[in-house]
């Protein structure tokens, strides 16, 4: 996914929405990085993997050290440790 992150970047795109998760449902903080350094820094929203984490505050947190700056999830899986979901593409709070 790197490369084609890369590849996006090369063509001009304006940003990227990716993530990965573990096998145990947690933010899989080595993809991430690599997804995010790939970027170049574009925005980078993280995707609806989010939807099926397993500790949302702490991977909200984790999101928001590596320079993630949007969450694309359901408003309806209340994920989110804020409390009105205005949208799927909730800007990360100071992002």
């Amino acid at each position: 996914m790197v490369s084609q992150i890369q590849e996006f970047v090369a063509a001009g795109a304006d940003g990227i929405v990716c993530g990965a998760l573990t096998a145990n449902g947690d933010l899989d903080l080595s993809a991430t990085t690599q997804f995010i350094e790939a970027a170049q820094g574009l925005p980078f929203t993280f995707h609806r993997a989010f939807d099926k984490v397993n500790h949302p505050e702490q991977a909200l947190e984790q999101l928001i050290s590596l320079g993630c700056n949007r969450i694309y999830h359901t408003p309806a899986s209340k994920k989110l440790p804020w409390k009105e979901y205005p949208s799927e593409k909730t800007p990360i709070p100071g992002r």
